[in-house]
């Protein structure tokens, strides 16, 4: 859950603002997009994840949450992998025929995918370290 990483008693105020924005921008991205980009000709439907995993507190969580998170984070990042190759597919089979604004859609998806992905990631290193640095044994 993004709110409970905020909290910490050791954190610099600086880094929970860069938090809460990381959490808002992964969050907000998928609110502000549609989930489904779709060749009407060819029927074919580019499907992305709905919903972002929530990334445990790595201060109070058990090495089953850190593991069952990990599973989830995968998934997901191997989700929107397969939703910008569907994309891509899509936006290359249709090149001539696709508007410029279609394509600069399709293109602002998969850009925002990325960065989704890429904050997701750094976030969820976050807490791998912090439970390491708290569970040397892991």
């Amino acid at each position: 859950m993004c709110v409970s990483w905020l909290f910490y008693d050791t954190m610099k105020q600086q880094k929970k603002s860069i938090q809460s924005l990381i959490c808002l921008l992964i969050t907000g991205s998928l609110l502000i997009t549609g989930n489904v980009f779709a060749d009407d000709n060819e029927g074919v439907q580019c499907t992305r994840p709905e919903k972002t995993p929530s990334v445990p507190d790595g201060r109070r969580s058990s090495e089953q949450e850190m593991k069952e998170a990990l599973t989830e984070v995968r998934e997901y990042l191997n989700a929107n992998a397969t939703f910008r190759e569907c994309i891509g597919t899509l936006l290359e089979a249709s090149k001539d025929s696709s508007s410029d604004n279609l394509r600069k859609a399709a293109e602002r998806l998969i850009t925002e995918t990325m960065e989704t992905d890429e904050l997701l990631g750094e976030l969820f290193n976050q807490q791998v370290r912090i439970y390491k640095s708290i569970n040397p044994s892991y």
